[in-house]
C-alpha cells in the first residue's frame, strides 16, 4: 500500500494541533521550520505558514478520511479537485534546503553594512549597501547608490557580489541611527 505525500492547508494557528492529531492517527507529518534572527534572538518560523506536508495512504479509506477531516485542516491541494500527491524527491529537497538554512548556509554571504555590487538583473552595475536578509531568505534588503541618494529596495541575494566587507554596521543600516547629509551613517 503506497504512502504518498500531500499538502494540507490548515487554519491559522492550528498547525501544532493538526500535527498532533495526524501523528496520533499514524500519518507522517512534516512542517518545515527555519531559524530566523529577530532582535538578536533566534526564533523558529514555519517555512510555509498554513501548510503541512502529510504522508498518508490514499488506498486506506479510514486513514485518508481521518486525515481529510482532521480538526484544523481546511483542504488538501489542489483545493477544487481531488488531492494530488507530490513526489518524495520534492519533500526531500525541502528537507535538504531547510537543513542547510538552519546550519547557517544561506545567511553567511552578506552582513549588514557590506558594500555590494549588483552583478545581474535589471539593476546590474549599480553599487549598494547590504542591510539584511528578509525572513523568506530568497530576498534581501539593500540601499542602492542612485543619483547621490541611498534608495531602499529588495533584491535576490544571488544577484549580488561583495564589494567590501564592513567591520562595523552604520546605525542607519540597522534602522537605529540617522543618515548624515553625505550618505554616511551619523550614529545614533
Amino acid at each position: 500500500m503506497p504512502h504518498d505525500w500531500y499538502v494540507a492547508r490548515v487554519k491559522r494557528n492550528r498547525s501544532a494541533l493538526v500535527e498532533k492529531h495526524m501523528r496520533r492517527w499514524g500519518c507522517e507529518v512534516y512542517n518545515p521550520r527555519i531559524a530566523v534572527v529577530k532582535r538578536g534572538a533566534t526564533a523558529w518560523e514555519e517555512l510555509f505558514p498554513g501548510y503541512l506536508f502529510c504522508r498518508v495512504s490514499s488506498d486506506d479509506p479510514e486513514r485518508w478520511s481521518r486525515a481529510m477531516w482532521t480538526p484544523g485542516v481546511t483542504y488538501f491541494l489542489p483545493a477544487r479537485e481531488r488531492p494530488s500527491p507530490i513526489g518524495e524527491d520534492a519533500v526531500e529537497e525541502v528537507r535538504s534546503r531547510v537543513q542547510v538554512w538552519n546550519q547557517g548556509g544561506y545567511g553567511q554571504a552578506f552582513r549588514g553594512g557590506d558594500r555590494v555590487h549588483v552583478k545581474s538583473g535589471p539593476l546590474r552595475g549599480l553599487d549598494a549597501l547590504f542591510k539584511r536578509y528578509l525572513p523568506s531568505g530568497d530576498r534581501c534588503e539593500v540601499f542602492l547608490n542612485w543619483l547621490g541618494r541611498r534608495l531602499p529596495t529588495t533584491l535576490d541575494p544571488t544577484d549580488l557580489d561583495v564589494a567590501t566587507r564592513s567591520g562595523t554596521v552604520p546605525g542607519w543600516v540597522t534602522g537605529y541611527g540617522r543618515m548624515a547629509p553625505d550618505g554616511v551613517g551619523a550614529g545614533v
